[in-house]
């Protein structure tokens, strides 16, 4: 069972957020925290240490937030509580809806990209890849680009008119994809602009050359 508990041991103010050394579940808090401008100690164990760390955490997984006394665990939760605290997560109960709404659609693209990597032979990685990126992705992507569109004209972001969670969402999902199928985005052209406004979001752009360069334990 999970809860919120104080596990830290660190004195300073503000915020600690722990995580392995590649981008993963911990990408989309990091990148809320750099595009808000504000700052947070960014902890990146290696694997050897985790299991030392596990049993101290309160779900027995990363990443965990730690602020004020407080812990928090589960990766959309923290996203969420940061989007909240900075801004990003809409102004009102629907555009947070919508938010939410979006987030979940790409989150179908992370799990087919997962359930190809944990392929062990390289070939059945690739076809798995291609295979789902031909059935499934490229009508998430078509969907994405039709709730893009529904925000004024699609020239904007998301919901509402500034960056929210649900746009630096749709800029971490899709770098696998990118990096796979340079192409994907031919056919969702708002999409591919508004991963570009995303990526030069003046804190991000800057920010950007500091990530870890893995996205995953197997990526």
């Amino acid at each position: 069972m999970c809860s919120v508990r104080d596990l830290t041991t660190t004195t300073m103010a503000g915020y600690k957020l722990t995580y392995f050394d590649f981008r993963g579940r911990a990408d989309l808090i990091r990148l809320l925290f750099v595009s808000a401008g504000i700052e947070f100690e960014d902890i990146r164990i290696s694997l050897d240490e985790w299991p030392a760390l596990k049993p101290k955490t309160p779900c027995g997984r990363l990443p965990i937030l730690e602020f004020g006394g407080t812990t928090l665990s589960e990766s959309r939760a923290i996203a969420r509580y940061v989007a909240k605290e900075t801004n990003q997560y809409g102004k009102d109960n629907i555009e947070q809806a919508r938010v939410d709404m979006i987030t979940d659609v790409a989150d179908d693209l992370m799990m087919g990209i997962m359930k190809a990597y944990w392929q062990k032979n390289q070939s059945d990685q690739d076809e798995m890849m291609k295979t789902h990126f031909q059935q499934e992705s490229l009508k998430t992507l078509a969907l994405l680009e039709t709730f893009l569109v529904e925000n004024n004209g699609g020239d904007g972001f998301f919901v509402g008119d500034k960056l929210t969670m649900a746009d630096i969402y749709l800029f971490v999902v899709t770098e696998p994809f990118l990096a796979k199928n340079p192409s994907c985005f031919k056919d969702t052209p708002k999409l591919a602009a508004l991963r570009q406004r995303v990526q030069e979001v003046p804190q991000i752009a800057e920010w950007l050359p500091n990530r870890p360069e893995r996205f995953s334990a197997i990526m």
